[in-house]
């Protein structure tokens, strides 16, 4: 598989899709992400779309979304 050049925008959209995956999917699902861009011309609509699906897919399979401590009342 070639390497995919991201701008810094789209970069930001792929770390935004990631980080709600635990740690262990993160990179299989950058894999997903990569495969599913494989024969699509690069774009923010097509990085977000692909991204979407393999964060979709990572939740299916198993995955937890980790709890993030928060402050407030409830924290």
């Amino acid at each position: 598989m070639p390497p995919l050049r991201f701008s810094d925008d789209e970069l930001f959209t792929i770390e935004t899709f990631a980080q709600p995956l635990p740690v262990a999917d993160r990179g299989p699902f950058l894999e997903r992400a990569a495969a599913l861009l494989q024969g699509v011309e690069v774009g923010p609509g097509a990085i977000h779309r692909a991204c979407e699906q393999a964060q979709l897919e990572a939740r299916r399979s198993g995955a937890a979304i980790e709890s993030r401590p928060h402050g407030g009342k409830y924290g």
